[in-house]
């Protein structure tokens, strides 16, 4: 219909308009689940999490297992967190960031948005939606970005806190041949 929704039910057969239409929209879109760990004492200092590499964060945004290259546009929807310990008093600000296509690998990335929140229990999982509800900015990033994530918190956890981090992302093939 005019508000882009279609039911389909009891459907034998499909003209080849509407298989290629249904076909189109779901293509033009993947979600994408991606899952990193690592073990720290961040205290406050803003961290990189490792997206090609587990166990690779980082302070210093040269350390090559951070960024991934988005190959084409794509979003950040949400971002999952279990640890080992209580971080429900913390509050935690993440961060999507990247870096551009026209700039040189070394530069510092930009703040593409923002999504801040309590932290989790040891017993329970929090999700930080970056759909909805930002504290600031947007949750997509370009095709040909470095694209980075970044966690920080407003206190010291204390050490050997485990970070158990599940991205849910969106990447745009519709520009794809």
């Amino acid at each position: 219909d005019s508000g882009g929704t279609a039911t389909l039910s009891n459907i034998d057969a499909l003209d080849a308009t509407t298989t290629t239409t249904i076909e189109t929209a779901m293509e033009a879109t993947q979600k994408q689940i991606t899952s990193h760990e690592f073990t720290d004492n961040m205290g406050t200092t803003k961290q990189y999490v490792g997206l090609t590499e587990a166990d690779a964060e980082n302070t210093d945004t040269a350390n090559k297992y951070l960024p991934f290259p988005a190959i084409v546009a794509g979003k950040l929807l949400k971002v999952a967190l279990r640890s080992n310990k209580n971080l429900t008093g913390h509050t935690l600000t993440w961060r999507l960031e990247s870096i551009g296509a026209a700039n040189p690998n070394s530069a510092t990335p930009d703040i593409l948005g923002t999504q801040s929140g309590a932290g989790c229990n040891n017993t329970t999982m929090t999700t930080y939606d970056f759909t909805t509800g930002l504290d600031d900015g947007a949750n997509a990033f370009d095709a040909s970005d470095l694209v980075y994530l970044s966690v920080q918190s407003d206190t010291d956890f204390g050490a050997n806190v485990i970070y158990y981090i599940t991205c849910l992302w969106e990447h745009d093939f519709s520009s794809v041949g």
